[in-house]
């Protein structure tokens, strides 16, 4: 763990106030380029590590990122961020609620905001990939090339 990390959690620092400290809402579109949103996912995995996945659960984590970011972007900082040894695991745990929330929907080729998936360019290959998996969802569900 880093000793930042350390610092804020001794300090009593949760994700919320680590999220605004890194002004993490300045990313927005570059989600998945940001040092800073790794650092707090980083944070968000170490907290949870300390005090347990019940002091900041996935929806909170998502809920966080929904409020900088469309889900076209989160879906793909997951993915990006599943590529990182420390932090595979809680983003296959975030990547799993956002799926589980398309799934739910009437219309799963959308995101929260009535938006198609396929114009926002979320569903890359490997993020598509992941969604359907085991799933029987064809493609032709999720992407409409008569736009």
């Amino acid at each position: 763990m880093k000793l930042s990390n350390k610092l804020w959690i001794h300090w009593g620092k949760n994700p919320n106030d680590v999220f605004q400290y890194l002004k993490i809402s300045k990313a927005g579109a570059k989600l998945d380029e940001s040092k800073k949103f790794i650092q707090w996912f980083r944070f968000v995995k170490d907290y949870r590590d300390k005090k347990g996945a019940r002091w900041f659960l996935d929806y909170e984590i998502y809920r966080s990122l929904l409020k900088v970011a469309p889900e076209a972007k989160i879906a793909t900082a997951l993915q990006s961020l599943k590529d990182i040894k420390d932090l595979k695991n809680l983003a296959e745990i975030v990547q799993n609620y956002q799926f589980k929330l398309w799934v739910g929907r009437k219309d799963p080729r959308t995101d929260g905001n009535g938006e198609r998936l396929e114009q926002l360019q979320v569903l890359s290959y490997d993020v598509h990939w992941t969604f359907t998996q085991g799933r029987d969802i064809p493609v032709s569900t999720l992407y409409s090339f008569n736009t």
